[in-house]
């Protein structure tokens, strides 16, 4: 994926033609794709670390009582 610049929000500028609207429209979309398959991986990682840690508590527990 090649390098997006966000621009500074102080330094936006409203477009001034149609084809500079359909840009920035496009990386907004961009922008809003690549948030939710960022979120989408987030949330599976910890939905994924939880199960493995309701997997390890009771064999820890037992590593414990065996000590």
């Amino acid at each position: 994926m090649g390098s997006i610049s966000i621009p500074d929000p102080g330094e936006v500028t409203p477009p001034t033609s149609f084809d500079e609207f359909q840009r920035q429209a496009s990386l907004m979309t961009t922008c809003t794709l690549i948030w939710k398959e960022l979120s989408y991986h987030f949330t599976s990682l910890e939905k994924h670390l939880r199960q493995k840690s309701v997997e390890i508590d009771p064999a820890s527990k037992d590593l414990e009582e065996d000590q």
